[in-house]
């Protein structure tokens, strides 16, 4: 099967991240050679990359990957000192549109009211 008809899914306590083939269920490691995404949870593949939320740490691990997705590297990390007019605040899960990364936080510190405020930061990728 190509790899481009596997799934990928990222181990959050340790940070690798493995292919997965869905009709038979093996899963590969993806040499990231010595880097990891650790408290990796939302993925959006997409502009030949793998973005991936590390909800803990309020962060985007941007990494790229070889074309037969058994390797890559970590070629940026977004982190709050990277945006201006936003933050993030335990983002979980992300949406590519265009040149735009859709981030929702899930802000799971916050004490929920009917007035807490909920937002979802946008990052520019290019």
């Amino acid at each position: 099967m190509s790899k481009s008809h596997t799934l990928i899914a990222v181990q959050s306590n340790t940070g690798m991240l493995f292919n997965i083939d869905p009709a038979t269920g093996e899963t590969t490691l993806i040499d990231l050679g010595g880097d990891n995404v650790l408290n990796g949870d939302g993925l959006e593949l997409g502009h030949g990359r793998l973005f991936v939320v590390q909800n803990a740490d309020n962060q985007i691990s941007v990494v790229h990957l070889r074309r037969s997705r058994t390797e890559g590297r970590v070629e940026e990390t977004i982190g709050n000192d990277d945006l201006e007019g936003s933050t993030f605040d335990t983002p979980t899960t992300a949406a590519l549109v265009r040149h735009s990364l859709y981030a929702v936080n899930a802000r799971f510190g916050a004490t929920p009211s009917p007035t807490t405020p909920y937002w979802i930061t946008r990052v520019d990728v290019h």
